[in-house]
């Protein structure tokens, strides 16, 4: 938090400078306001929708809830809430993003100053249930956090009582939980200790961009901001200083971020309605365009090629905002050439004349490989649907026993994360059995059979040590979907198998499904996975943009049942021991979440005692029609009783809320 507002004498230093605004005719919309105003948030992305978690409001006050901007609707609405009592309102934390999971780690919790913790807290983003994480060595707030190849880094920020800058690291690898954090800070300390920077994960590496020095302590009368940049390679331990913001700058956490090749840092402490953009490849920033107003620690993030930017301190700490501006994105990416000389990740599209107004040949060109592909079919038809999911954007990642799924920031992937399997020594695998897999949930809107294509990167061997993969539906490999293979040096499209035939799951029934992944042979990346009903159809380039089938329309199919006083029943069968038939309850492994046996009709009225859209029907946990926001305070959340499980699944009531028992 900032002590004091930062002096802007580096205005002037600012007015000196030579900066062409790339955008000086670009013009911002409002859009949906905040649910509540606040800076200094948490914020990540998935499947297009912004996630914020707690902040500081008006008088420097906790903001103990998590707000979702929807992607479809465009609008804010509030899906949790956090508790200081509990420790999960907590701000100046890390945040990592694992498949559908948020990590918040470190940080203080409460309204300031708020004490400074070692927690971690867990959210699951398609449950909206709160868990405890593995705690940090050691107390720290203020730090950066990252995930690359399955491993979170923790480092830099301010010492347990919030004064002085440590050069600690931390590494927690999430393919081994029970080794714990492991402090790498004798090979791998932050250099240049600071705290309140921009954090971000770019082609494997991890930056550290601007931020301030101390925080009132250490012998230092003031928190002077900085340019400095460094960047940490994960796979040789090594720091290296980058170049420098064209201006100092700190507390841009929350709208710092990359996209389509570029790393963006919007506002900020000291010059705070700027947007400034940096080049990888070139190792050089500029300043693109300016906000509509001054904005300490606002939240920014892209959405389907529009940039969003809500709430921050306008324009400091003393005035939270609840506006969100919104402006075209396309003036504000790298140019067409420096993308062509300096990413991998664009491709050269050309297209052949079309003749019949039927079908065209594309051929395809990277930096590593020349391929023409199948006619792709432009016909215009919009009969089909398409579902798009991001390697990354998994909801479950199962190691094996030797070896497991990691991230990776290889070049080229779309949004800068793709997915591989660990260690890469030449195993095989010709079914799920010790095989490592991904799964991802997606809507389907009609039956029967879709076609597969899959985006991945393999080797150059000719023997094909690292170019394919097994897919299926719901648990199961398909036999129509396995050994997916045809992936050499370089990122390609691929929907061949070993059998000869393009690859394809039959989807029994309209709704939602799980999409699963497994490990054929190791060392395969993989970045996206695209469905098609359209037989003809062929991605190019990157692919269309991440999307799993839902929209407005469709989510209340998919949604669990929610009406106060129903039968709750499930997509996929229901799986109950004998002691849970007594009650009539099981558990649905497609759907993830309890459900009732189809024989027994069992009725119970959902009760939610502290209006959090989540209640008990005397059984098991269950959700309301109505998400009914409860008030925030200070004093945190109490629960009534321990927490009960009834029925043994795993979920109980404590009297207020659905939890899980110790």
């Amino acid at each position: 938090m900032i002590l004091f507002q930062k002096l802007f004498c580096t205005i002037a230093t600012f007015s000196a400078l030579s900066v062409s605004f790339v955008s000086d005719a670009q013009t911002w919309s409002n859009a949906d306001q905040i649910t509540h105003a606040r800076f200094e948030s948490s914020v990540v992305q998935y499947n297009d929708d912004i996630y914020v978690f707690n902040g500081f409001g008006a008088g420097i006050k906790i903001q103990p809830t998590v707000e979702k901007f929807d992607a479809g609707s465009r609008s804010w609405s509030v899906v949790s809430n956090t508790s200081a009592a509990r420790g999960n309102a907590m701000t100046h934390n890390g945040v990592v993003r694992v498949g559908n999971e948020v990590w918040l780690i470190g940080g203080r919790v409460g309204s300031h100053p708020g004490r400074v913790t070692a927690q971690v807290w867990k959210y699951n983003l398609s449950t909206s249930n709160w868990s405890q994480g593995p705690s940090l060595p050691v107390a720290g707030a203020a730090g950066g956090a990252a995930l690359v190849d399955n491993k979170i880094h923790w480092f830099g920020g301010l010492d347990t009582l919030a004064r002085c800058d440590v050069s600690n690291h931390f590494v927690f690898d999430l393919g081994r939980p029970g080794a714990g954090w492991k402090n790498i800070s004798g090979v791998a300390a932050m250099p240049s200790p600071r705290n309140h920077f921009g954090t971000v994960v770019h082609g494997g590496l991890i930056y550290a961009i601007g931020g301030q020095f101390t925080h009132g302590g250490c012998g230092s009368s003031g928190t002077p901001d900085t340019s400095l940049v460094h960047a940490f390679n994960p796979r040789t331990n090594q720091w290296t200083q980058k170049a420098s913001l064209p201006l100092v700058q700190s507390h841009t956490e929350p709208s710092s971020f990359v996209h389509k090749g570029a790393i963006y840092v919007i506002g900020g402490a000291t010059v705070g309605n700027k947007v400034f953009r940096y080049n990888p490849a070139a190792d050089d920033w500029d300043i693109v365009m300016q906000l509509p107003q001054a904005l300490l620690a606002p939240i920014a993030r892209v959405v389907d090629n529009e940039l969003v930017v809500s709430s921050g301190g306008a324009p400091n700490w003393t005035q939270p905002s609840e506006v969100t501006y919104t402006t075209e994105m396309a003036p504000l990416l790298l140019s067409a050439v420096a993308n062509d000389r300096n990413d991998r990740s664009e491709t050269e599209v050309t297209e052949t004349p079309d003749t019949n107004n039927e079908t065209t040949n594309i051929e395809i060109t990277n930096s590593e490989t020349t391929d023409t592909v199948a006619p792709v079919n432009v016909s215009g038809n919009t009969s089909h649907q398409t579902i798009t999911l991001e390697a990354e954007h998994f909801v479950m990642n199962n190691a094996s026993g030797t070896h497991q799924w990691v991230t990776t920031g290889l070049d080229g992937a779309s949004d800068s994360l793709a997915m591989v399997t660990t260690p890469d020594n030449g195993t095989l695998r010709s079914g799920s059995v010790n095989s490592p897999s991904l799964g991802y949930f997606a809507y389907f809107d009609r039956a029967g059979t879709w076609y597969m294509w899959v985006r991945g990167w393999g080797d150059s061997n000719t023997a094909g040590l690292s170019d394919s993969v097994h897919a299926g539906l719901n648990g199961q490999i398909a036999s129509t979907a396995d050994k997916i293979d045809g992936f050499p040096s370089g990122w390609h499209w691929s929907s061949s198998t070993r059998d000869g035939v393009p690859a394809s799951l039959n989807i029994p029934s309209v709704g939602v499904h799980k999409v699963d992944l497994w490990m054929r042979e190791d060392g395969l990346v993989v970045d996206k996975i695209l469905l098609t009903s359209d037989a003809a159809y062929v991605p190019v380039g990157s692919g269309p943009a991440h999307n799993d089938g839902t929209s407005p329309e469709s989510n209340e199919s998919t949604d669990v049942p929610v009406s106060d006083s129903e039968v709750l029943e499930f997509s996929g069968s229901c799986d109950y021991s004998q002691a849970h038939l007594a009650m009539g309850w099981g558990w649905d492994p497609v759907a993830l979440q309890s459900c009732a046996s189809v024989s027994v009709a069992v009725t119970r009225t959902c009760v939610d005692a502290d209006g959090d859209g989540w209640g008990w029907n005397g059984v098991d946990s269950c959700r309301m029609d109505v998400l009914v926001e409860s008030t925030p305070t200070d004093e945190g959340y109490q629960a009534d009783t321990a927490c009960i499980d009834t029925d043994g699944d795993g979920w109980g009531w404590d009297g207020k809320q659905s939890c899980i028992p110790d």
